[in-house]
């Protein structure tokens, strides 16, 4: 099921034209990504909302400084994503932040 997610994924970003600028990582999140070397300019956060503070403390020195966050789902899992939510939305943490008002919620975060 994963690899046929994958495969779909990267179909659609090659369809899109976007192959260039896409890397699809496959497996567990939090030891995929600490690997990842140089800048990221956009974090997308979706799906396992018990992660996501988790994954972002991960990719923090790896934003570069402008980089766009996006936690989907704000709404959904509120009580699960409350921690995440605070440290975004804290000044001190170096991001600035703004819920967007889609149905389900969405975090949308600029590293400073």
């Amino acid at each position: 099921m994963v690899k046929a997610k994958v495969q779909a994924a990267q179909n659609n970003i090659n369809g899109s034209g976007l192959a260039e600028y896409v890397h699809i990582l496959e497996g567990d999140a939090t030891l995929t990504l600490s690997k990842i070397e140089g800048n990221v300019d956009m974090l997308i956060i979706d799906g396992f909302p018990d992660c996501a503070l988790e994954i972002l403390k991960i990719m923090i020195p790896k934003l570069r400084a402008g980089a766009i966050v996006l936690a989907d789902n704000i709404k959904t899992f509120k009580s699960t994503l409350t921690d995440y939510l605070n440290f975004v939305k804290a000044s001190e943490n170096g991001f600035v932040s703004y819920t967007m008002p889609f149905k389900d919620g969405t975090e949308f975060s600029i590293k400073l």
